[in-house]
């Protein structure tokens, strides 16, 4: 997710959780990654089973056309690596 242009932190963040929150909701978990460089504000990976896969990206979709401050994309599937607990030795 993306934040338009002088936005500033807590503005930002308010819309990472508006965003979040309501994807978190169609997922088995999630997990925050470090975002890639500004002006990202939030990465995450969500962990959704097969079936629903398409109702979360039309979420995601649906979120992205309602909003005009941030940009949201969604990429996937991909392998649940960011699930597996760290192993250490």
């Amino acid at each position: 997710m993306h934040d338009g242009p002088s936005r500033g932190p807590p503005r930002a963040e308010r819309a990472a959780r508006e965003v979040h929150e309501p994807l978190t909701a169609l997922a088995d978990d999630a997990r925050p990654c470090a975002p890639a460089a500004p002006p990202t504000t939030l990465a995450a990976a969500y962990l959704v089973e097969r079936g629903p896969v398409d109702a979360f990206k039309a979420r995601v979709g649906a979120l992205n056309a309602d909003r005009d401050d941030v940009s949201i994309g969604c990429s996937g599937p991909w392998s649940a690596y960011s699930f597996v607990p760290e192993q250490r030795p």
